[in-house]
């Protein structure tokens, strides 16, 4: 579950992104997965419980990518979209625009109920040439499933699979 800490010492790099500390997470001997968000003078750490399929999107993932993205656009301005997508406009664009292999790819993370608990991707940063090594990242988690260290695990999978591309640099914006 989630649990309230004094602030934490020794968590390992501490990347800085909109206003928060993210450390890097631990793993247990359990081999749970524990995230740590440092916020103000409290660290909140998640555990996921579940066992999870981090892999490349399929096309029958779609509507659930559709219906976590579409989330965000309703309650938050994260995504700077204004109108929800249909599963169809999303399926014109996404699978033209992503591969299984290279540098711009789309991964899911699925529950052992086959549900998809969150997925990440890098797109191109900038059309100029010059940009080509390097990719823009997100990632998007099921309402149900934030907190739990699953976006964590998802920019873990999305960089090892990076790091096997010609990529340099990968920033979330």
């Amino acid at each position: 579950g989630i649990r309230d800490q004094p602030r934490a010492r020794g968590l390992g790099d501490v990347y800085k992104r909109q206003g928060l500390a993210y450390a890097r997470p631990e793993r247990s001997a359990s081999l749970r997965v524990r995230a740590y968000a440092v916020m103000g003078s409290r660290v909140i750490a998640g555990v996921y419980m579940g066992e999870l399929e981090i892999r490349s999107a399929r096309d029958v993932d779609l509507p659930q990518l559709t219906e976590i993205y579409n989330y965000y656009i309703v309650n938050t301005a994260f995504t700077f979209d204004l109108e929800p997508f249909s599963v169809e406009r999303r399926r014109s664009e996404w699978f033209s625009y992503y591969a299984p292999n290279g540098p711009h790819r789309v991964l899911v993370a699925i529950s052992t109920a086959g549900r998809v608990q969150g997925f990440t991707y890098s797109s191109m940063f900038r059309p100029k040439a010059a940009y080509a090594t390097s990719v823009e990242t997100s990632v998007y988690c099921a309402p149900e499933a934030i907190g739990q260290g699953i976006g964590r695990r998802l920019y873990e999978a999305l960089f090892d699979e990076l790091g096997k591309t010609e990529v340099q640099c990968a920033l979330a914006l």
